[in-house]
């Protein structure tokens, strides 16, 4: 993760489509930037050594769906890769390029070389299938990579919720609907990098146009009277209804420590 580039990146806190986000491998100049900003930003280490495909950087984008609050109660969909459009570097003058250090849609669809198309040749999103070809065509062991990285997806998904399961009021016949982004470094562990609580589900991609639908079908199917059985939806947690008084004392809790 830490490599040897003190790599930092700084993005504001709620910001969207890549808006405002910086690279820095020097801390002076970085807090100069974020002392200049009128409103607070967050910075986040950079994951130096990420694995990367034909020699550029990638990540995922996961779908969570939470049915229920309390009980939790959580479904994960089929994710999909994002990749950048240049090469990957490291290198003072490669840094405020954003073609080689932000995987962003919105962000790589400006290049010239961005495809649509899920192709392993030179895509710039692939699926899921196109992604376990690459392991096993370009690792040892590749067939069970991907296996290893879906697990640590799932862990850390469930992991956010509860982080936040006590904030959020339950109300019946809703549903909340996130996209957490992650990125996997060359030893095939994966890291959150953010949580969005409004994904882009804009489609005009080989790999869009068939898991948008997808998705939003099996929404509803889950929310009506046809249940779980024909959602493109996964079952991924259904824990035990906590009683309100719980949570509630842990609500106290939190904005005490968050007060202080």
């Amino acid at each position: 993760m830490d490599g040897v580039r003190n790599v930092w990146l700084v993005k504001p806190g709620c910001g969207t489509r890549g808006n405002g986000i910086k690279c820095f491998d020097g801390m002076r100049e970085l807090l100069c930037y974020a002392a200049g900003r009128k409103k607070g930003a967050i910075a986040q280490k950079y994951i130096e050594n990420c694995l990367l495909l034909h020699d550029k950087k990638f990540d995922i984008r996961s779908w969570t769906l939470v049915s229920n609050w309390n009980p939790l109660t959580a479904w994960i969909h089929e994710p999909y890769m994002r990749i950048c459009t240049e090469s990957h570097s490291l290198d003072a003058d490669s840094l405020k390029n954003h073609f080689k250090h932000l995987c962003n849609r919105c962000v790589q669809v400006k290049s010239g070389k961005y495809e649509e198309q899920d192709s392993e040749e030179d895509g710039s999103m692939w699926s899921v299938e196109t992604l376990k070809k690459y392991l096993e065509e370009n690792f040892e062991g590749g067939e069970s990579l991907w296996k290893k990285v879906e697990d640590q997806i799932r862990r850390i998904s469930l992991m956010c919720l509860h982080c936040v399961q006590d904030l959020i009021e339950n109300k019946e016949g809703c549903f909340e609907w996130f996209g957490l982004d992650y990125v996997v470094d060359d030893n095939f562990n994966v890291w959150l990098l953010e949580c969005n609580i409004s994904p882009d589900l804009s489609m005009g991609t080989e790999v869009l146009d068939r898991l948008v639908p997808l998705a939003v079908r099996g929404v509803f199917d889950l929310l009506s009277s046809k249940g779980a059985a024909t959602s493109s939806w996964e079952l991924v947690f259904c824990g035990k209804e906590i009683k309100r008084e719980s949570l509630q004392r842990r609500q106290v809790v939190r904005q005490g420590i968050m007060t202080e």
